[in-house]
């Protein structure tokens, strides 16, 4: 058996050789999949650019409209860390804090125009609702892009019903957070942002069931008015042929 030792020479030279230092600190390395915004000062277009890249989209704007904006940054007392659903709505929702709106161009293609909304593009807020059905709605409705949903309706009027809400959405309401509404076959059509289209939806199915829930309670006594009713043209109409004393 054979059995190697180091002989002196050999440890002097390792002993000579420098001790390495500890390896710099490095920051721990961001999961795949996730939008990181630092605690901080963030330039508004800088982050739209960020979710163009981080979201796969073509996001479009002019550095010329933007500048219609007051201010262009926002501050983050802490760090947040979002998955897609996340980046999207929290990116809108800074950017419309500081008067710029995310509007579907192409959503099949992910093309989106960011305006702002106090600049000459500001009248394309009423005319870039996306379709969208009230269950997608409610699945992005922290997102603040303008939306055009269609409700529809099983016990309510549709043209009653938008008459009696059209003020609880539009007084006291600003420019950027009113509701258009109106009333279409059995369904009421709602345009506006996002976040607060979703919240006149709920209101609407609220009230809806509530007319079901009323009828149901109703009905046992009108089925009862009705039969009565009946009993009481049936016992008059026998009366009538009964024959009178002496015939």
């Amino acid at each position: 058996m054979f059995c190697f030792a180091p002989t002196a020479a050999v440890l002097a030279v390792f002993a000579a050789l420098p001790v390495p230092s500890d390896p710099p600190s490095l920051p721990a390395p961001t999961p795949t999949g996730e939008f990181v915004l630092e605690a901080g000062e963030h330039n508004v277009p800088d982050l739209i650019d960020r979710a163009a890249e981080f979201l796969g989209r073509n996001h479009i704007y002019s550095a010329d409209d933007l500048r219609n904006t007051a201010d262009l940054s926002v501050r983050l007392q802490s760090r947040l860390v979002l998955d897609r659903t996340g980046c999207e709505a929290v990116v809108s929702e800074l950017a419309f804090a500081r008067g710029i709106a995310m509007l579907p161009i192409d959503e099949e293609r992910g093309i989106y125009q960011w305006v702002a909304m106090a600049g000459p593009q500001r009248t394309l807020l009423s005319t870039s609702g996306a379709p969208i059905s009230p269950d997608e709605l409610m699945k992005r409705r922290a997102s603040r892009l303008p939306v055009l949903v269609s409700v529809p309706l099983r016990n309510l009027n549709p043209t009653a019903a938008t008459n009696q809400l059209r003020p609880f959405f539009s007084v006291g309401a600003g420019a950027n957070t009113a509701l258009t509404i109106g009333a279409t076959g059995n369904s009421i059509l709602i345009q506006g942002f996002a976040p607060f289209a979703a919240g006149a939806v709920e209101m609407i199915r609220a009230l809806d069931d509530a007319a079901a829930k009323k009828a149901e309670a109703e009905a046992p006594q009108s089925w009862r008015d009705e039969v009565e009713a009946r009993l009481e043209a049936l016992e008059k109409r026998m009366h009538r042929l009964e024959p009178t004393a002496g015939e």
